[in-house]
């Protein structure tokens, strides 16, 4: 509900949905309470963390000639922008108040992670990706038809207070709607795919139609329609680098599957095609 809240509040790109949106994630955070630094994920979280604080940084007061040697063209940009008004302390941001909404931002998604993890050890992986898929066929609908009847507004009623190309459903962005694309398919795919592969081996006796019948399912065809909505979306929204994203994306995947189908031995795929014989055989 998080997830598809942020998705449809504008893409929380307003400080108003991004308030509600930091409220909801420390009440769950308060309840998951996820272990951070434990286990196998400690060099991972040790980077998270590493990478939040170096963020931060760029918001602490430090001296003005420190600011100056980190950053040497922040100095002339601020003496440009403060009529050559020039202070002890400043930040190594140049926009501090932009610098912190994107902080909440990125404490938001890495507190969101943490909880994801800490949650899908007991379950519930499979219930969020199908809300997923189907928050971004929904998305998808709204996106397309707002393209091509709005006139520039957000829910054929706001218009956006940045000023830029038409915004894409709801958001300001088509670029911000390509990035979710991006990241949505992959995971819609990924989970066809886990549906297919623990079903190979024992459908392999049974007649093509049948295996076909029973691959595409009622949940197959809506997760497909998912898919294929947010690639038509985002092939609308002509961003480029979220098509090369995507291209990326998908060869990523054939890659890392070819690597784990050539991890499999011989004897373990024929021990596989052996147990799934003699199970239809008692079938």
């Amino acid at each position: 509900m998080l997830a598809v809240w942020a998705l449809f509040a504008f893409g929380g790109v307003y400080l108003r949905t991004e308030i509600l949106v930091a409220a909801a994630t420390a009440l769950l955070l308060a309840i998951v309470r996820p272990s951070v630094m434990s286990g196998a994920a400690r060099s991972l979280d040790l980077w998270l963390l590493l990478f939040l604080g170096l963020s931060i940084l760029q918001v602490v007061p430090v001296p003005a000639a420190f600011a100056g040697a980190i950053v040497p063209a922040s100095v002339r940009l601020r003496r440009e922008l403060t009529l050559g008004a020039d202070s002890t302390f400043t930040t190594l941001s140049i926009r501090p108040t932009d610098t912190m909404q994107a902080l909440v931002v990125l404490a938001m998604a890495l507190a969101v992670f943490w909880m994801a993890r800490e949650t899908y050890r007991t379950g519930g992986v499979r219930t969020s990706v199908r809300a997923l898929a189907l928050a971004g066929f929904v998305l998808s609908l709204i996106a397309l038809a707002q393209s091509a009847t709005a006139r520039g507004l957000m829910y054929w009623r706001w218009r956006p207070t940045f000023e830029g190309p038409d915004p894409f459903g709801p958001f300001v962005n088509r670029n911000h709607f390509a990035t979710w694309a991006v990241l949505a398919i992959p995971v819609c795919l990924g989970y066809l795919a886990a549906r297919s592969y623990g079903r190979d081996h024992r459908d392999e006796l049974r007649p093509l139609r049948a295996r076909i019948a029973h691959a595409i399912d009622a949940r197959a065809m809506w997760l497909m329609a998912s898919v294929v909505a947010l690639t038509a979306a985002l092939a609308v929204t002509l961003s480029r680098s979220g098509i090369a994203a995507l291209g990326a994306a998908l060869a990523g995947a054939w890659w890392l599957t070819r690597a784990r189908g050539g991890r499999m031995g011989r004897r373990e795929e024929r021990s596989a095609m052996l147990e799934s014989e003699a199970h239809w055989r008692r079938t």
